[in-house]
């Protein structure tokens, strides 16, 4: 068995809907932790790291408006050291991202879900750019749940379609099994395959 200390971080836990999966990690002795949305310039320290103080004048000087959670993320990743960072879904995937590869985070995993965000209303300009730089990265994994998702995020970043790595959703039958029936038509599907 190995010894591995996990930890969640969120940005937002303000709804009820932002804390749907909270019972579960709890349960299985996992920590969660928000991280910070408003850095200050100033509050990075060399108590993180004798470099932060130089990288938070770098990311207030010369980041846009819309990239400043990656000071916060960078903050956190000096504090917290992690061998790795695993992120989903597009805005904390580019602007987590960024700061684990710019506080030398080791092993940087991105999971894509559905669709390039083009295809959506939170799209944001940084994001192909964003993509873009970090895939150069050795230490970059950039993971989708389907093919077609897959192939949808390389076309778009300009990628070799075997880029971007095909883990598919899992499933937990214990749970459909216990659950209560909703009517005839989910027993006759289970039935009929």
């Amino acid at each position: 068995v190995c010894d591995i200390d996990i930890e969640v971080i969120a940005m937002y836990l303000d709804q009820d809907w932002q804390r749907f999966f909270l019972p579960t990690l709890e349960a299985a002795g996992i920590a969660v932790s928000l991280v910070g949305r408003d850095v200050e310039p100033g509050l990075m320290t060399t108590d993180l790291h004798p470099a932060a103080p130089r990288l938070e004048t770098a990311l207030a000087r010369h980041l846009p408006a819309e990239l400043t959670h990656v000071a916060s993320y960078a903050r956190l990743f000096l504090d917290r050291q992690p061998d790795i960072v695993h992120l989903w879904l597009d805005e904390v995937n580019v602007k987590a991202g960024l700061a684990a590869a710019l506080t030398g985070v080791s092993r940087i995993v991105l999971s894509m879900r559905s669709v390039n965000p083009t295809h959506f209303v939170f799209y944001q300009p940084y994001m192909k750019a964003g993509y873009q730089v970090l895939l150069e990265r050795a230490q970059v994994l950039a993971l989708n749940n389907s093919q077609v998702g897959a192939e949808d995020y390389a076309s778009w970043l300009g990628l070799d379609p075997g880029g971007i790595t095909v883990i598919r959703n899992g499933v937990d039958f214990d749970q459909i099994a216990t659950a209560p029936s909703t009517g005839g038509r989910g027993r006759g599907y289970r039935t009929s395959h």
